[in-house]
């Protein structure tokens, strides 16, 4: 229990680029360094830099995030193939990742 406890106080942004199904890439964002607004400015912003500038002004949804609703889990996503998926997670979690 206090393992769960301790993992709430360090937890952790994982962050995903995604094509199709497959991860292209994972990095992560300590909570402490990276608030709901900072990650979801980056994962708008990797998106973004996969269109022309006309193709975001045009069609802001192929770069504007999504919030997940249902679940337990905090989860923000972003773009579209390739797209970037930002989840919160307890560091005691993906100790074992």
């Amino acid at each position: 229990m206090s393992r769960i406890v301790e993992g709430f106080k360090n937890q952790v942004w994982i962050i995903r680029e995604m094509k199709g199904n497959a991860v292209i890439r994972e990095f992560k964002r300590p909570v402490q360094q990276a608030n709901e607004n900072d990650i979801i400015i980056l994962i708008e912003t990797l998106a973004r830099n996969h269109l022309t500038a006309e193709e975001a002004e045009r069609s802001p949804d192929l770069w504007r995030h999504h919030k997940d609703s249902g679940g337990n889990r905090l989860i923000f996503s972003a773009g579209q193939n390739p797209h970037y998926v930002a989840a919160m997670y307890r560091s005691d979690e993906i100790q074992d990742r």
